[in-house]
């Protein structure tokens, strides 16, 4: 089934001047700009869905309508796929792997948009490592704390990517009530020795933890822990992960290891 929407869309998409949005609408509609104003600010803010962030900007340039729409489509934007940003701003396919640094201009440009804890969601994909550098250029670039922006943060994903114990203390920090994580188990890089201080392991490093320690730390710990066990969700190869996670992210309740 054809999608008007989608016709209407598709002659502003690649359009990145003023004038050229103007031509576009009036072709488009046949009617003269203003009544641009006259349509529906959820059609309006669907439209600036599908437009990057430079062609937002041309697009918000318009009229007032336009960026009433904006307000809306950034104040409501609770997820954030880094591959989409890539696509969007980029135009190409997403397979190949990337690094942050690479965009992460476009991506604090996105979150000086998005109004102070309104993110829910944030997958990393298909962004290769994460350096903590990065992430302080970030906040820099959208003048924002990081709990500003990811403070109300309950899932991250972060599978495929190489991450450190600094980084993953940066988002420990930032989003203290995260629920849910996703990890490849290869690429998390947690020294136990880096856990020693601790609070809840100050007695015994998870160097002298047994198996059974870290049992007993988890099922105190992690809500539901014996029905997933029982279950098989938690092979006996991601129970020190685990841990290591929890003590990191003291509301985790779902885990997703690749």
């Amino acid at each position: 089934m054809k999608n008007p929407l989608a016709d209407q869309i598709k002659v502003l998409k690649f359009l990145h001047s003023r004038n050229n949005i103007e031509e576009a609408v009036i072709m488009e509609y046949e009617v003269p700009l203003p009544t641009l104003q006259q349509l529906p600010i959820i059609l309006l803010s669907q439209i600036a869905s599908n437009l990057n962030i430079y062609e937002q900007k041309s697009f918000s340039d318009t009229c007032r309508a336009a960026r009433s729409a904006l307000k809306l489509y950034w104040n409501t934007y609770t997820d954030l796929h880094i591959g989409a940003v890539i696509k969007q701003a980029f135009s190409i396919a997403y397979e190949n792997r990337y690094s942050l640094h690479t965009i992460r201009k476009e991506i604090a440009i996105m979150l000086r948009l998005i109004p102070d804890f309104t993110l829910r969601t944030l997958h990393f994909q298909p962004i290769c490592s994460l350096h903590l550098w990065d992430l302080q250029d970030i906040e820099m670039f959208t003048r924002k704390s990081a709990k500003q922006i990811y403070g109300a943060l309950k899932h991250l994903d972060l599978r495929g990517c190489l991450v450190e114990y600094n980084e993953l203390k940066y988002f420990s920090n930032a989003c203290s009530k995260l629920s849910s994580i996703a990890v490849t188990h290869a690429a998390i890089v947690l020294p136990n020795e880096l856990f020693e201080n601790e609070n809840c392991i100050k007695q015994n490093t998870l160097e002298q933890h047994p198996f059974e320690k870290m049992h007993d730390f988890l099922r105190l710990s992690l809500p539901k822990f014996t029905e997933m066990e029982k279950n098989g969700e938690l092979p006996v190869e991601h129970i020190e992960l685990i841990t290591k996670l929890l003590i990191l992210f003291p509301y985790l309740e779902t885990f997703h290891i690749d």
